[in-house]
């Protein structure tokens, strides 16, 4: 015990001196495990782990080392737990040897149980069994079939009597053995026999009690509910009955019901009565022999309904459609439409808008070749006309109309077409309407709205209009193709009738009043087609766009023409303003709208000088004639809306032609061959200028015109007019440049004989302070501080020059009489030029002379 319970060894003592493994391993050598070494953390991540010398380098770097908390245990802390254990084991040991001694000797003397034939112990033996009998005492063949030989062998068979003797005593012996094994338990069962069987006569006295106690019970409280509950069952079969035989006389009564339903015209209701009795008939009343054909009748019944339904249809399309045009607002028959419709959607039959459709288009058609016939006979003709026989195509007869007749004509039929629009809309929207209560989710008929026999059909849900998504799909697309295919036929036929008379050429003779007229008439029939049908056609609007365009082609060919002539014939002279140009004018920059003045002009005389808000302008004749061009323009794109672009795009060639030929007419000094001009003088740049200037303040203008009528994918094209103001601008700074050269130019020719010789002030620079003078006169109309800007340019420009002559003439900034004369020379220049107001007051001649010597 004290070897068992002593001090362990302690882990260094399994180690050698060299400290390698002695051969012993124990638990508290372990420092480390399989996980740690897997997931090392300074090898990073390892893909192959399990390489040809894995595991050598697993070795044991450091001990655990007891913990001092734990003390040591001693063999005296167990003796007094191994002194009571000690007697306890020993009793139990001995008892446990004494029992398996007394197990052990009956078996011995005992032979086994597998000594006794298996036929003995089969579930199934029995001597009477012939071939049983015959193996357990072994009887030959020969005496099977002799009961007295069998006897004489079995007496005379003794062997045959001991092995069996054997096997019972085998059999007794290891029965006594189990009975000696279980014997405690039988003794136990056999000491509490007394007691059980009088437990078990008490339970029995007790059962028989109660026994009678539920036969009293059974009689008094289970017989005569269960009576009850039987009258109560059979009084529910007779109610049941009852209605059977009640929906049976209602069933009966329905083909009455739906004749009267029918003389109502409510198919709806009609056709849920049929639907419901055939569903009482499949579910309430199958089997039934009476009734066995009158589901074939009411689906003849439905076919019936069908048909009526298809004439009824018909009837209301045609009055419907052919109402007269002047009654625009006859209401429409809702009731009526409405029944129709539920009858349709009943029998999920939902190509009655197609049939709306194509009589729609058809009614149309006849519509418009009425209103055709009435223009044509309402039209006096001439001799020549009157000569043309019936046989003549009402087309041609169209072609001949004069212009004002024409448009009477159009106005008429667009009205028709409205009003026509209109119609079709409310059976559109109404027929929407019911689509869209039926689908939200389902159209239920109440059942007080039929008849009162109809009632009786207590146990039926109400009747329900059920669609199919596809269906519903096709029914929302066939409304849709009803505005659309109505709409295109419309415009398509307005479309045919302005095509046939662009063929003819008639629509190219038409002056801008008269196109323009045409136009707010397409304009407004489109505008109000898609403010009636929601939907704007394309066919009419496209076969009026390419006349439009054809139309602004020649409305601006024409301009440019005139444009150019009066250019060519321009001599760039001041212009007199007349009341009607200032009227114009003004009228646009208090409205900022580009159009003609409502109200007349006022009776005023010419002026010299055009007004824009606070700023005078002098402009030559050309640019007065250029600006109502421009209103023109304006006005033909609000009138023409559809044609903005084109309009935009045309007005933008017409300001380059005017800046252009501008430009060459006066910078080229084109004007010279046209009209005889000796010279372009500064007076002709300043006009010129000026009118450039006042085109420019128009620009923005124009722009804010037409960026309300321009859409989305035109608005880029407003670029053109910011490119177009830039080359105004530029136009007027190339004419400032040719002011200052021409200054340039003659203040060269005077400086190129100057030798600062003479006396200041100089002959030269007296020339050139007058020729200062006279231009500022000339461009008197500019802006000052247009000629302030110029006069600067200028004298920055004259220093350069003179500072080139001064380097010729070899004068210096040294003091001498040269340098003394040049300053001189700029004193009385610049003096000159302060009291002409040609230089501000605070020009000094050191800042005219900085930079001026040459070093």
């Amino acid at each position: 015990m004290q070897k068992q319970f002593g001090n362990p060894m302690p882990r260094n003592s399994l180690l050698g001196a060299s400290g390698t493994d002695s051969g012993r391993w124990s638990m508290f050598m372990s420092c480390q495990n399989l996980a740690s070494a897997l997931s090392d953390p300074n090898k990073g991540k390892q893909k192959d782990i399990f390489t040809k010398n894995w595991g050598y380098s697993f070795t044991e770097t450091s001990e655990i080392v007891r913990s001092p908390l734990l003390d040591t245990p001693e063999t005296e802390d167990f003796r007094d737990y191994l002194k009571r254990i000690s007697r306890r084991y020993k009793k139990t040991r001995k008892k446990s040897d004494n029992q398996r001694r007394l197990e052990a000797a009956p078996e011995k003397l005992c032979e086994p149980l597998e000594s006794v034939p298996k036929i003995y112990l089969q579930a199934n033996f029995s001597l009477k069994n012939p071939d049983i009998f015959a193996k357990v005492f072994n009887l030959p063949d020969s005496l099977a079939d002799s009961v007295g030989s069998i006897k004489t062998f079995l007496k005379g068979d003794q062997a045959l009597q001991e092995q069996l003797s054997h096997h019972l005593d085998c059999v007794e012996c290891h029965l006594a053995l189990q009975i000696g094994k279980k014997s405690e338990s039988l003794f136990c069962a056999l000491t509490s026999h007394d007691s059980i069987m009088a437990d078990l006569s008490a339970t029995v006295s007790g059962i028989q009690t109660l026994r009678g106690e539920l036969s009293q019970v059974n009689a008094k409280h289970v017989v005569s509910p269960l009576k009850v509950l039987q009258l109560y069952r059979a009084k529910g079969n007779y109610v049941s009955l009852l209605k059977k035989l009640t929906l049976m006389a209602t069933v009966y009564q329905a083909q009455p019901t739906i004749q009267l339903l029918l003389s109502n015209g409510d198919y709806l209701g009609a056709l849920d009565l049929i639907s419901t009795s055939q569903e009482v008939l499949k579910n309430e009343l199958n089997g039934i022999s009476s009734f066995r054909h009158l589901s074939g009748q009411l689906s003849e019944i439905t076919h019936v309904i069908e048909l009526l339904l298809d004439n009824d249809w018909h009837k209301f399309i045609y009055s419907d459609l052919n109402k007269p045009i002047k009654d625009e607002d006859l209401p429409l028959d809702t009731e009526r439409l409405s029944g129709i419709a539920f009858g349709f959607l009943k029998l999920r039959k939902c190509t009655f808008v197609d049939i709306y459709r194509s009589e729609a288009v058809t009614s149309l058609q006849a519509l418009l070749k009425q209103l055709s016939i009435e223009a044509v006979g309402d039209v006096e003709m001439d001799s020549s006309r009157n000569e043309i026989s019936q046989e003549v195509p009402l087309a041609e007869q169209l072609k001949k109309l004069s212009f004002a007749s024409w448009m009477t004509f159009m106005n008429e039929v667009t009205r028709s077409i409205i009003v026509f629009f209109k119609r079709v809309k409310k059976v559109h929207d109404a027929v929407q309407k019911i689509t869209a209560e039926i689908t939200e989710p389902s159209h239920i008929l109440e059942v007080d709205t039929i008849t009162p026999d109809v009632t009786e059909l207590e146990n039926v849900q109400p009747s329900e209009i059920h669609l199919s998504q596809k269906e519903r799909e096709n029914l929302r697309d066939s409304l849709h193709d009803l505005i659309v295919t109505v709409a295109d036929a419309a415009h398509e036929k307005c479309a045919k009738y302005l095509v046939a008379r662009t063929k003819l050429g008639l629509l190219e003779r038409l002056n801008s009043l008269e196109f323009i007229s045409l136009g707010k008439l397409v304009e407004e029939f489109v505008s109000e087609t898609e403010k009636v049908l929601e939907r704007k056609p394309n066919a009419l609007r496209m076969c009026f766009q390419g006349q439009a365009s054809r139309f602004v082609q020649r409305f601006h060919e024409e301009r440019k023409r005139k444009m150019g002539l009066v250019l060519d014939g321009e001599r760039w002279r001041e212009a007199k303003v007349s009341a009607e140009s200032q009227h114009q004018v003004s009228h646009i920059m208090n409205s900022g709208r580009l159009e003609d003045p409502p109200e007349p002009p006022p009776n005023a005389e010419h002026s010299e000088v055009i007004l824009v808000g606070q700023e005078s302008f002098c402009v030559v004749g050309a640019t007065l004639y250029l600006l109502p061009l421009i209103i023109g323009y304006c006005t033909c794109a609000s009138e023409l809306r559809s044609a903005a672009p084109e309009v935009l795009a045309r007005l933008v060639d017409l300001l380059k032609i005017f800046n252009s030929r501008a430009c060459q007419l006066v910078l080229g000094a084109g004007a010279l061959q046209l009209v005889g001009l000796k010279v372009i003088s500064s007076k002709n740049l300043a006009l010129s200028s000026r009118s450039l200037q006042l085109i420019v303040q128009f620009i923005p203008r124009i722009k804010s015109h037409f960026e309300s009528l321009l859409g989305p994918l035109n608005l880029n094209q407003l670029r053109h007019l910011d490119q177009v103001k830039v080359d105004f601008c530029h136009h007027v700074t190339e004419i400032e440049a040719k002011l200052v050269s021409l200054l340039l130019d003659f203040s060269e020719g005077q400086l190129s004989g100057w030798d600062a010789q003479t006396a200041p002030p100089s002959p030269a620079f007296k020339a050139i302070g007058k020729q200062l003078m006279k231009m500022h006169e000339a461009i008197g109309i500019l802006p000052l501080d247009q000629r302030t800007k110029l006069t600067v340019k200028f004298m920055q420009l004259l220093k350069q020059h003179l500072k080139r002559h001064l380097s010729r003439l070899n004068i210096v900034n040294d003091g001498g009489p040269q340098h003394m004369s040049v300053v001189s020379e700029i004193l009385f220049f610049i003096q000159d030029l302060k009291k002409a107001k040609l230089v501000s007051a605070n020009e000094q001649v050191e800042s005219f002379s900085r930079d001026l010597w040459p070093t």
